[in-house]
């Protein structure tokens, strides 16, 4: 069995089949975590988890709703009492979207806020964070830490679709996160990407981390790995990057099945 620990499958992309996207991967022994970006699709997620066993939700606000949405946190904790919902967020910070025109201190602290928001909730509700964050590993990273300090996260969490370093991953596990590798760790080098060991950072961090403290995911419909690039992902595809990860750190792919699985069980409590 495997554990697809972030997709969208609620999403409108799976408008059309979802059911049959849905059966494929639970027919593939494909369990899967579906993650709310918003209010509407938070609902969304729980109401579609709450129909299928092996799948579960994840409920909370990205940091690209900020201007469009306010997070309310009592309307969204009424959303995350669901049984089905493991998970607050996905949150975080995302410095690659804000627009060269916008304030950017202002868009940041916005974005802090938000953060700050879920962290409540997830302690309060005693669930982990799911971290989205781009362009600011290091400023993510501080923060987490700060909030850790005081007293909250219990559960701790995992940085959702990582892109950073390897010293950047050693910090997030050092506070008690989870690395998830999405199907990017499958990309070729970039043209002038610089490498290490032959490899992109990207692949070297799923080489050298800690396997207790990896875990999988597919982002669908987004970012679907090499060899089905071009194409919408689905998290049935989840199992190529299982093995792209079981090549590179020369070992069998059952034993980052088994042992991704194990972490995606105990970092979201499945039974």
């Amino acid at each position: 069995m495997l554990i697809d620990t972030h997709c969208h499958v609620h999403d409108d992309a799976f408008d059309r089949d979802r059911s049959e996207v849905i059966d494929r991967a639970l027919l593939a022994q494909v369990q899967m975590i579906t993650v709310g970006t918003n209010k509407r699709s938070s609902q969304q997620a729980v109401d579609l988890a709450s129909q299928h066993e092996g799948m579960w939700a994840v409920v909370g606000m990205d940091s690209e709703h900020l201007s469009s949405e306010v997070f309310d946190l009592n309307e969204y904790k009424a959303i995350a009492s669901h049984m089905k919902c493991v998970g607050i967020g996905e949150t975080g910070f995302d410095f690659y979207r804000i627009s060269p025109t916008a304030d950017r201190e202002q868009v940041i602290q916005a974005q802090r806020v938000n953060i700050e928001q879920h962290a409540i909730l997830a302690t309060e509700l005693n669930l982990p964070l799911v971290v989205h964050c781009r362009d600011a590993y290091d400023e993510q990273a501080d923060l987490l830490e700060a909030l850790i300090g005081q007293g909250q996260l219990p559960k701790r969490g995992v940085i959702h679709c990582f892109t950073g370093t390897f010293d950047q991953a050693q910090r997030f596990i050092s506070l008690g996160f989870y690395i998830s590798f999405s199907g990017i760790v499958t990309f070729p080098p970039r043209k002038n990407e610089t490498l290490v060991q032959g490899m992109t950072m990207l692949a070297y961090c799923a080489k050298t981390l800690p396997l207790e403290w990896i875990v999988i995911e597919t982002d669908a419909p987004y970012l679907s790995p090499v060899p089905h690039r071009g194409v919408r992902n689905e998290p049935v595809f989840v199992k190529q990057t299982a093995q792209f990860i079981a090549e590179v750190r020369s070992c069998s792919v059952e034993q980052v099945i088994n042992q991704t699985t194990q972490n995606a069980q105990t970092l979201f409590s499945l039974t």
